[in-house]
């Protein structure tokens, strides 16, 4: 009995190291994605002998380059932290390999850590979409390389540099984290090397996250310490210098002008869809109103409880409005914009919307505004806007709001959730030294404004006369009411204010240029413009038009704007006589009450806008800003050229040179345009604003806000767009030259986007706008001064915050 119950402790045994001897096999190749028992994730790959990965927390607690040998059964590597994460700490660390390289056990560590143990598992698109790239962990200051590293291959580097001169880093390209876009980046890569003197030279390899899996020996030459060149990239490399952010001197590109709640605006029912999961949605295909978007399925949806109208016995859409689909056909046409059908289509064709020259559909999705943060931009100045006459036109029964102030607050407090949600990479910034942090982090600052008509519904009704379809108005408001809507703005974080929107405000008048807002300003304030003649030699030959009578339009007018459908305004002046200009202009200026709000913003620190305001409300604030001492910064952000567009709301080469002198900035327009165009504009207004101005001209692209985007980058003549086989053919061409190396079209759901034939379709968009120009005439010229927008914001606004209190 006791030899039997030996023979079997003996098979036991052996058997126990069979086991032990097959799960220790040597790897044959260790390559592909490895779970870690605290939840982190590993990609690695073996390269012969060597073994090289990145590890990350998904929570952003630490990222990790390693770098090792493997000797038989054991890996011995060393291990970085790189700015990815948090933690910044190194070491070395000693793994058995075991199950022929499907697990990983850490035998030993110079510094204590989570991992037991590294597990293969399949790659999946959970995996790697909830790992996209971050802002800055930590930096290592001007002085050392330790940071966040942006490439022209649209990659964040992730630099780390050691005390004795080891340099790693983890780099990754951008575009590819939308639904339905790509399954992995193009390449995700780590580098191994040494820095000596100016140079850093060592291996880099790619990662099984990325779909690239070359590998080879880099060099770079350290220019200054925010710019570093790749010397000779080797094949396998698509970038050629990476750049950064530091606090005293900031990277990136702004736009002036944009409209991320414009869904909430206008009553609600003039731009259908909504920008992320969790915005408020007012109501959706099936006619669930007043609720928050739980998937994009439900933000990106058919339009029709918006826009749609119903059939004949009002039964094929319960939430439609036909009065409200012929209006925003009617918007959409006037303007000569894509007039999208009943039951517009998004996600997840996306067949109907967003088109470039579609108005009234969302454009600036979450990750469309990922892929412009990938693409540089590094500011953004998020309105509240509205225009009362519209939201009634199209506003019904539990619609609304319909004016502004409440339109504008929840828009406000909306904006604040949206970065709230996504402060991955974007955050408010209160404060010219909140940019400078949130920039310098690597992140996207978000400033609050409003443009809007009526600031603090000032502008009252006050009561019907008896018998009378006539209304009494009221201007209700004073200096102080003035100032205390002002400090609640500001309460509320707003730093950007419009004093003149689309009508004559409270605070100074309008600038003609589109004449159907002549009506709101009689729908509102109960008058009509003082429509004059312009100056000889300021280059206005737009001229106002009284519209003929239009069915819809008076339509309008009787049922949703309480006007009496003969009132129209009166005729202009010809001006045709000596010493007039031949353009129509508004004779309103800044008030006195103007007057007393733009020495309150000036007190507050807050930026302004001069845009929408006549040329008198204009000279008026101009006047304002250089009596303060050193001058107070101005902004034109949403316009073009007086040479281009010829109206009221346009800048002159003289305003421009005033606000480059007062340090302000202005925002080029890009509605409809060519990518030439833009160019030789932006190049204008640069050299218009001086030669002391990098920086001070930016994009000003009011996406969002019932404008197109720019136009598709194909400028051909007629006789190749009549001929299906030579557009097809200059199509290819174009595509072929735009979508190359880690370029890569953006794609959402079912749907991508190509610039060449789609133009700029949605916000994202800007970043293909941005990669065309580079690869055009002067456009390098171009690039070098936008990515100086960043910068320029933040000198701007600090020199307003020094004039608090004048």
């Amino acid at each position: 009995m006791k030899r039997t119950t030996q023979i079997h402790a003996m098979v036991i045994a052996a058997i126990i190291t069979l086991l032990t001897l097959a799960g220790q096999a040597s790897a044959k190749d260790i390559n592909g994605y490895y779970y870690c028992n605290d939840g982190s994730s590993f990609f690695l790959r073996q390269v012969g002998t060597k073994l090289y990965g990145f590890g990350e927390n998904s929570d952003g607690s630490f990222a990790s380059v390693l770098a090792g040998t493997i000797n038989g059964t054991k890996v011995e590597a060393k291990w970085w932290d790189v700015p990815k994460g948090r933690a910044k700490t190194s070491g070395t660390i000693t793994f058995e390999i075991s199950f022929s390289g499907d697990m990983l056990k850490k035998v030993t560590s110079s510094v204590p850590n989570a991992i037991d143990f590294l597990k293969f598992a399949p790659i999946t698109r959970d995996t790697t979409e909830k790992l996209r790239s971050k802002p800055e962990g930590f930096s290592g200051g001007t002085g050392n390389l330790t940071g966040v590293w942006n490439g022209d291959d649209f990659a964040s580097y992730y630099v780390r540099e050691m005390p004795e001169g080891d340099v790693v880093f983890y780099a990754e390209n951008n575009l590819w984290g939308d639904p339905g876009g790509e399954f992995k980046p193009s390449f995700a890569r780590v580098f191994i090397g040494k820095k000596v003197n100016a140079l850093v030279t060592g291996d880099w390899v790619d990662l099984p996250k990325g779909k690239a899996g070359a590998s080879g020996v880099l060099a770079s030459r350290i220019v200054n310490p925010q710019e570093i060149t790749f010397n000779n990239p080797p094949v396998g490399i698509d970038g050629t210098r990476m750049y950064r952010s530091l606090p005293n001197n900031l990277f990136g590109w702004a736009d002036l002008h944009t409209h991320p709640m414009a869904h909430l605006a206008l009553g609600r029912k003039f731009i259908h869809g909504v920008p992320d999961v969790g915005s408020l949605i007012p109501a959706d295909e099936n006619c669930r109103m007043n609720y928050r978007a739980e998937k994009i399925e439900q933000a990106l949806d058919k339009d029709n409880s918006t826009h749609g109208g119903t059939d004949i016995l009002g039964l094929g859409n319960r939430c439609g409005d036909n009065f409200r689909a012929s209006i925003l056909d009617s918007f959409q046409s006037a303007n000569g914009a894509e007039v999208t059908p009943n039951f517009a289509a998004g996600y997840p064709t996306f067949k109907d919307y967003p088109k470039y020259n579609d108005l009234t559909h969302q454009k600036m999705w979450i990750d469309w505004v990922r892929r412009a943060y990938h693409g540089g931009q590094r500011v953004m100045i998020g309105l509240a806007m509205n225009n009362q006459t519209l939201a009634s036109a199209v506003s019904g029964p539990g619609d609304g709001p319909v004016s502004d102030k409440e339109s504008a607050d929840l828009q406000i407090d909306e904006m604040k959730l949206f970065a709230k949600r996504h402060n991955d990479f974007m955050e408010i910034a209160y404060s010219a030294a909140d940019v400078r942090r949130i920039v310098a982090a690597n992140k996207m600052a978000l400033i609050l404004g409003v443009e809007i008509d009526n600031i603090g519904n000032f502008i009252n009704f006050r009561r019907n006369l008896p018998n009378s379809a006539t209304r009494e108005y009221e201007d209700n408001t004073t200096e102080a009411a003035t100032f205390a809507e002002i400090d609640r703005l500001y309460a509320k974080g707003v730093r950007y204010v419009f004093p003149v929107h689309l009508i004559d405000s409270l605070y100074g008048g309008t600038a003609i240029y589109q004449d159907l807002f002549n009506l709101s300003n009689y729908h509102i304030r109960h008058k009509y413009w003082d429509v004059r003649c312009s100056q000889p030699g300021d280059g206005i030959t737009k001229k106002f038009k009284v519209a003929g009578f239009d069915a819809g339009l008076a339509a309008a007018k009787a049922l949703k704007l309480g006007i009496d459908i003969a009132n129209f305004p009166p005729d202009p002046p010809k001006c045709d006589k000596v010493g007039e200009g031949s353009g129509h202009v508004n004779g309103t200026g800044l008030s006195p009450l103007g007057e007393s709000l733009i020495r309150k913003l000036v007190a507050k620190g807050m930026l302004i806008d001069i845009d929408h305001s006549s040329v008198k409300t204009i000279d008026a604030i101009l006047k304002i800003a250089e009596a303060v001492p050193g001058g107070y910064p101005l902004v034109s952000g949403h316009t073009g050229l007086r040479t281009e567009l010829k109206n009221e709301n346009s800048r002159t080469p003289a305003q421009l040179a005033k606000i480059a002198q007062l340090g302000g900035m202005f925002g080029l327009g890009s509605d409809d345009v060519t990518t030439g165009a833009w160019i030789n504009q932006y190049i204008a207004a640069s050299k218009q604003m001086g030669a002391a101005s990098a920086g001070r001209v930016a994009f000003g692209s009011d996406l969002n806000g019932l404008v197109k985007g720019p136009s598709p980058f194909m400028t051909l003549p007629t006789a190749i767009t009549l001929d299906p086989i030579k557009l097809t053919q200059a199509a290819k061409v174009c595509t072929d030259k735009l979508y190359v190396g880690g370029f890569i079209k953006s794609r959402t759901g079912q749907r991508s986007w190509d610039a060449c034939t789609d133009g700029v379709a949605h916000y994202g968009m800007l970043t293909d706008f941005l990669q065309q120009i580079r690869s055009m005439p002067q456009g390098n010229v171009v690039n070098a001064d936008i990515m100086r927008n960043a910068e320029a914001f933040a000198l701007m606004w600090a020199k307003a915050e020094k004039a608090k209190g004048f």
